[in-house]
């Protein structure tokens, strides 16, 4: 896949939810146990997986400027 490809799917993304940010937020929850496996398996795979353990946050939200 070409970057440029790649570059233009993120604008159009970014631009959706610009003008739809209503529908950027999630419905649904994150349960204790799927962040737990998401840890797990970025400390098998990540050389910085441990820090993930130490910085969880409770709540999280992603915001397109």
């Amino acid at each position: 896949m070409a970057i440029a490809h790649i570059q233009q799917s993120i604008e159009g993304v970014t631009k959706f939810f610009a003008q739809h940010p209503d529908r950027a937020r999630a419905t649904d929850g994150c349960s204790r146990g799927q962040l737990r496996q998401i840890v797990e398996w970025a400390e098998a795979h990540s050389p910085v997986g441990d820090a993930l353990r130490r910085a969880i946050p409770s709540s999280m939200e992603i915001e397109f400027a």
